[in-house]
Formats: structure tokens, sequence, C-alpha cells
């Protein structure tokens, strides 16, 4: 370039652009909120699905409380690894229990029963010798569903 001339760069669009990337990462925002709220209701449900189903007819009433108990042994035995359904308030406790951000690109969601013996069938103890890991099997059976949750999600977010 001979001396004296100058050169000179034109950039046209960088507005639209950064405006199109904001777009994006607040499509990804959703998309992440989305995964993680249906994803525990997913989750809740696999859990919930690890349970043998209520025997029929082998039942007692307690006559303090009232509460519907379904016996055991010989009539209805443990059968691991699922879980037995003995009163359901275990089962009936399984929910998302909390659900939301930790910063503004991460969610988070803790799901799981709420009552405070669970885990004791769930990791054994020296009178359970055989765990009954409900949640472990849950999780492992959910990903799958979790795994298409999410490509659908970001698929969505992505405009593909």
């Amino acid at each position: 370039m001979p001396s004296g001339e100058q050169s000179e760069v034109l950039v046209s669009g960088v507005n639209e652009f950064a405006g199109a990337v904001e777009g994006l990462k607040e499509r990804m925002r959703i998309a992440a909120r989305n995964i993680v709220t249906e994803g525990a209701l997913i989750l809740a449900d696999a859990m919930k699905e690890q349970y043998r189903a209520r025997p029929g007819g082998s039942r007692r009433v307690s006559h303090i409380t009232g509460k519907v108990y379904y016996a055991g042994a010989p009539n209805f035995p443990a059968s691991p690894p699922n879980p037995t359904i003995r009163t359901g308030n275990t089962l009936n406790s399984i929910r998302p229990r909390k659900i939301g951000p930790i910063n503004i690109d991460t969610w988070m969601s803790q799901t799981g029963p709420g009552t405070s013996y669970e885990r004791y069938p769930e990791l054994g103890t020296k009178f359970i010798r055989v765990p009954f890991p409900m949640v472990k099997m849950g999780i492992e059976n959910s990903e799958e569903r979790l795994q298409a949750l999410a490509e659908a999600e970001w698929a969505e977010a992505e405009g593909v």
C-alpha cells in the first residue's frame, strides 16, 4: 500500500448478532428450567414404578389408628430389589421437593421420598440385609426419558 493511503473496514450487523446471541441464551435458560421441572416429575414417576402392587385380600386395619397395613410374609413377602408397599406412606411421599435456580444459568431439583425412614430399605440395615434401591433404580430407569426430554427441549430452544 503506498504511503498516505488509508484502509477502512466496515463491520455491520454487530448489534443484530449480539441480539440474536442474547435471544438464544434466554431460550436456553427456559429450556434448562423446563428440563429440570419436567425431569423431576419423570424421576418421581420412575421411583414410584419400582414398587410392587398392593396385594388383594392380605390387609389388616390397625385397631388403634385405623390405618390399613398390608401383611408381610408369608402372605406378601418382600421380593428384592423391588420394595413392597405396607402402608403406602413412602410411595405417596415421592415427589419433587424443591425446584429452583441456583444461579441465572443453572437449575436444580430435589426429588424423592419425604419419609424419614426411607433410607433404611434403600440402603439396607443389619435387619434388612438385601436393600430395596427404589431411588437408584428409578434414576436408572428414567435416564432414557430424561435424555429424550433434554434433546427435545434443546432442539426447540435452538430452533431446529
